[in-house]
């Protein structure tokens, strides 16, 4: 990929076509899970895998916020994989078995979906959508997590 972009550019430049930088922007505020997961549900007709992948990330955001609302992990959370910060809320007895088997099991799917194994079909719009629906239901039950 590195030796074909250098090429690429090479040939660019030849033909007066400079690579420029990012245009700057005014910095946008954070997006929150239920925006993301917006977002997700207007591209699962077209881009399903990346709706699915999007949607992931919302769940793991709010696993992030949850453990630092509850203050449980020794380490700074933002480092934690996502997994590894569900188990501190099992830990913690923030969340049961179930749901870590759940998040476990949604992660294995946003992996399918993104690396190619959803199958020879890949992932429909209706199976992105049942798994963003899916993803809101666990972001709600993990922003209802809070200390005390």
């Amino acid at each position: 990929f590195g030796r074909e972009l250098k090429e690429v550019e090479k040939k660019a430049r030849a033909i007066d076509v400079k690579p420029a930088g990012p245009t700057p922007r005014a910095i946008a505020a954070p997006k929150d899970s239920a925006q993301t997961l917006d977002e997700a549900e207007r591209l699962a007709e077209d881009f399903p895998e990346p709706a699915v992948a999007l949607a992931w990330s919302a769940v793991e955001d709010e696993l992030l916020g949850a453990v630092m609302r509850l203050a449980i992990s020794p380490d700074y959370p933002p480092y934690n994989s996502a997994l590894g910060n569900a188990r501190f809320l099992v830990d913690q007895r923030a969340i049961d078995e179930n749901t870590l088997d759940i998040l476990n099991r949604m992660r294995n799917l946003r992996n399918m979906a993104v690396h190619g194994g959803a199958g020879p079909t890949g992932v429909s719009p209706d199976e992105a959508r049942e798994f963003i629906a899916l993803a809101r239901g666990v972001v709600e039950k993990l922003r209802r997590l809070h200390r005390g």
